[in-house]
């Protein structure tokens, strides 16, 4: 049987276990550090995957909007476009800056994740000097 949810699903159900296994060992007695540094890092490579899967969604759609405003946009020049494309494109264009903020902001977004997975990943290595 396949999966037929998407990678942006399938990253949040990861990301939510990774979650509850670090409540999980973080809450136990005998949990060793190195044990919930692994968890962590877990939990942060699936943060990490979860952005850019939503960058990536918001990416294909404003391609898509921007596609969308050139159509109509060489409808308008040909005078071929109907009233309803003509409002549409009129929209298209209003809602042009603010999803490419939002592409930004994710874009942002996933390089903030990927400087705390680098870190996160230092502190290991830091770890591991220390105790050798």
């Amino acid at each position: 049987m396949t999966d037929k949810r998407s990678a942006y699903e399938r990253c949040v159900a990861d990301l939510e276990m990774a979650r509850m296994l670090f409540k999980r060992a973080t809450s136990r007695q005998n949990s060793t550090a190195s044990e919930i540094h692994r968890v962590a890092l877990d939990a942060k490579r699936l943060e990490v995957k979860l952005a850019a899967a939503k960058m990536a969604q918001a990416e294909y759609h404003l391609d898509a909007l921007r596609a969308r405003i050139d159509y109509l946009e060489s409808r308008v020049a040909r005078d071929r476009a109907t009233r309803r494309e003509e409002d549409e494109l009129e929209w298209a264009r209003g809602a042009l800056p603010v999803n490419t903020a939002t592409v930004e902001r994710l874009a942002a977004e996933l390089d903030q994740r990927k400087q705390e997975l680098n870190a996160l990943s230092e502190i290991n290595l830091v770890s591991a000097d220390a105790a050798a």
